[in-house]
């Protein structure tokens, strides 16, 4: 039960808050444009309602115990593309060599990816871009690194955040590892391998 508690636990937090917290953010953007650029604030706004909608889903989904359709029927790069283009910031996947992986692999990949992802929108802020990519390395090998493109975060506050210790998590939880990287100027890089 406490197993199946954590993963729930974590799935929501991956999940559902992490598209919430993206929905959080494009509210400020929208109430920044509102006075300055109607069209923009109804852009915006519209991608708010798209964001709640697959939310709701999502939070379906989770009730129904099954992850995202999308993921489960065209696997990781395919969920992550789909994500990406409900993203905050602009956000571009590049794949090499990722095949279907074991559905536990996908999953938690995937969850760590976008926890780094939103990590990044959270504290880079609507003007960074990221770049996610994931490449393949043979039989069982997998590696991922999610990038962003601002001055860099400081790692001791990072590496202790609630963020990085549920992408850490995942990746422990299907044989893997995770790292993070960070200097002045040069942005910050989460990734993982197994």
């Amino acid at each position: 039960m406490d197993g199946e508690r954590a993963r729930i636990e974590r799935d929501l937090h991956d999940g559902a808050q992490q598209r919430l917290g993206a929905v959080t953010t494009q509210l400020r953007v929208a109430l920044h444009l509102a006075d300055r650029d109607r069209a923009q604030a109804d852009h915006v706004l519209a991608a708010v309602r798209e964001e709640l909608i697959a939310t709701g889903r999502e939070l379906d989904d989770l009730a129904n115990g099954v992850h995202p359709a999308v993921l489960v029927e065209h696997g990781l790069v395919a969920a992550l593309r789909a994500t990406t283009g409900r993203a905050t910031m602009a956000t571009e996947v590049r794949a090499a060599g990722v095949g279907r992986l074991p559905a536990a692999v996908e999953a938690h990949v995937y969850s760590a990816c976008l926890e780094a992802v939103q990590n990044a929108a959270k504290h880079a802020g609507p003007d960074a871009s990221v770049t996610i990519a994931v490449t393949g390395r043979g039989e069982g090998r997998l590696r991922f690194a999610v990038s962003d493109d601002v001055v860099g975060a400081d790692l001791d506050r990072l590496r202790g955040g609630r963020g990085f210790a549920n992408i850490a998590d995942r990746m422990h939880a299907i044989g893997g590892t995770a790292a993070a990287v960070s200097a002045p100027g040069a942005g910050t890089t989460i990734a993982g391998k197994l």
